[in-house]
């Protein structure tokens, strides 16, 4: 098979992923109505984990496109176009850090996942910080010093979300979810 393409099972995988983050969506923006008066610069949107399902696909699946298919779940399940921004980014992140996805003589879900997840979990904070910015009576309203403190802040969620990702995929991989058929080195099992 060759190395970029998508099996149908990895293709339905993307799409159950992406679907799975989609009350993640839902919650944002029930959300982001409490957040818009209590903090403002945390708001427009909320930094929600909807972009988890495209970071397990990344992780899971491991080729070129799985984050985005995942992303365009989300958006057609969840309705919220601000997630395929954030998972265009992880998809970013899968393009720029594909070094550490690699399989070898690593662990599958070893360090350089972890490095990966936590990476690409910040990249999407990049992406989801700036919708506060797409909003002009926010952006015009808020001082420049709480804008960049909330993207910041925003940021530093995302790379936790991007955190728990990665325990999610390896949760997932350990019970036997494995979408693209994915094998460890001889020497290096996951515990």
């Amino acid at each position: 098979m060759p190395a970029g393409r998508l099996t149908t099972r990895s293709l339905l995988a993307c799409a159950v992923f992406g679907a799975a983050s989609a009350p993640f969506v839902w919650a944002a923006i029930a959300l982001n109505t409490a957040l818009a008066a209590v903090a403002p610069w945390l708001a427009y949107p909320t930094p929600a984990p909807f972009m988890a399902g495209a970071l397990v696909s990344a992780m899971l699946i491991r080729k070129p496109g799985a984050a985005l298919l995942a992303g365009i779940a989300t958006v057609i399940v969840g309705l919220g176009l601000m997630s395929l921004l954030t998972t265009a980014f992880v998809e970013l992140a899968a393009l720029l850090f594909r070094p550490l996805l690699r399989i070898g003589d690593a662990p599958l879900f070893g360090r350089r996942v972890l490095l990966f997840s936590l990476a690409a979990g910040a990249l999407s904070g990049v992406g989801l910080s700036s919708g506060i910015f797409m909003i002009s009576a926010v952006r015009e309203a808020l001082p420049w010093e709480l804008l960049l403190a909330g993207s910041v802040a925003k940021i530093a969620i995302c790379a936790g979300w991007g955190l728990v990702s990665f325990f999610i995929a390896k949760a997932l991989y350990n019970v036997g979810v494995n979408p693209q058929g994915l094998r460890p080195a001889a020497d290096s099992r996951t515990p």
